[in-house]
């Protein structure tokens, strides 16, 4: 867990008494969920009471109080109210037959548990197949904006989803070198990667990689669970850019056979696009990431184009781009 003069120290200044969505935590209540969802991954305890721990801490209630009311003010005031508390989670269904459900239906049960559902002839269907609780984060927010080591304090990267914009501060470079240090953790382990990428995302002044080595040292001090909370917090956000958005296409491109796959091609595209007029390597690495993929989304928009224009099949079009069948297919 973290400290009371951690908790001072990042901010816990959210009024909203029942989240229903990560974006609306504040820092502490951020990196309070992490820790119940790091014991929860532990199999320290069920899904019930899962939700009964995120809804005690975020709502404040004091535990001492609880001890002293009657079954019908748990009833009233804390059980009808468990249920809110499905936003970190989902139920993932083995049984082939859940995808023919109805679309609706299927979004309402990856959030809610079958057996809680009356009147509805799928669910109860539902409620007969095999299924386990997974963590469920796509995250459009950045929630640990400021962190400190000692009194020190370090302002991070800037990423919110605001409707149909996306206010973010990261720019090119920083997003490949974030994406190649994930890409090192993963075949490594964190533990001898984990500080380069919190410098990666927490650089003072202007980024860049070498000013991102240059302070590695600076975060080796940091509480672990606010390194993991970080971590976790641009994981999520990259998967809401992959899954949420219409990037999504540039992240599940299929790998060319490499030696290294550590930086995802990315690098190779800002090559690319300065072989395109867009400016030097230096301009391109500097973008915005957002227009850094709406670039790479444009461009490849016109190649698949071009190719389908020039008579190409979807088959060899899909071979040449390594893109698969399924995104020409809501394409073309």
């Amino acid at each position: 867990m973290i400290t009371k003069l951690e908790k001072r120290l990042l901010g816990a200044s959210n009024n909203v008494i029942f989240p229903t969505s990560w974006e609306e935590l504040d820092p502490v209540q951020f990196i309070t969920v992490i820790c119940i969802l790091l014991e929860f991954k532990a199999k320290k305890f069920d899904v019930r009471e899962l939700q009964l721990r995120l809804y005690t801490e975020l709502s404040n209630i004091n535990t001492r109080q609880i001890l002293r009311r009657d079954y019908n003010w748990f009833e009233k005031e804390i059980f009808a109210n468990l249920d809110r508390m499905n936003f970190c989670f989902k139920y993932v269904y083995d049984d082939p037959r859940f995808k023919n459900l109805d679309l609706k239906m299927q979004k309402l049960l990856k959030k809610n548990n079958p057996e809680k559902i009356t009147d509805e002839p799928e669910a109860v269907i539902a409620s007969k197949f095999k299924r386990t609780v997974e963590i469920d984060a796509a995250i459009s927010k950045q929630l640990i904006p400021n962190i400190f080591v000692g009194f020190k304090k370090y302002s991070g990267y800037r990423f919110e989803n605001k409707g149909d914009i996306v206010d973010t501060s990261i720019i090119a470079e920083q997003f490949v070198d974030t994406l190649t240090i994930m890409s090192l953790m993963a075949d490594h382990g964190a533990d001898n990667y984990i500080d380069l990428f919190i410098s990666t995302l927490y650089c003072p002044g202007e980024y860049s990689s070498a000013q991102a080595k240059a302070n590695i040292d600076k975060f080796k001090k940091l509480n672990p669970v606010i390194k993991y909370g970080i971590v976790f917090n641009f994981e999520s956000i990259l998967s809401w850019l992959t899954g949420e958005t219409k990037y999504n296409i540039l992240f599940s491109r299929k790998p060319k056979k490499v030696k290294s796959k550590q930086n995802l091609g990315f690098n190779a595209i800002i090559y690319s696009i300065t072989e395109k007029g867009y400016g030097n390597i230096k301009e391109v690495s500097k973008l915005n990431l957002i227009e850094f993929l709406e670039l790479m989304y444009k461009n490849l928009m016109d190649s698949i184009n071009q190719l389908a224009e020039s008579k190409m099949s979807k088959e060899e079009i899909s071979k040449k781009l390594n893109l698969s069948i399924e995104h020409l297919n809501q394409i073309l």
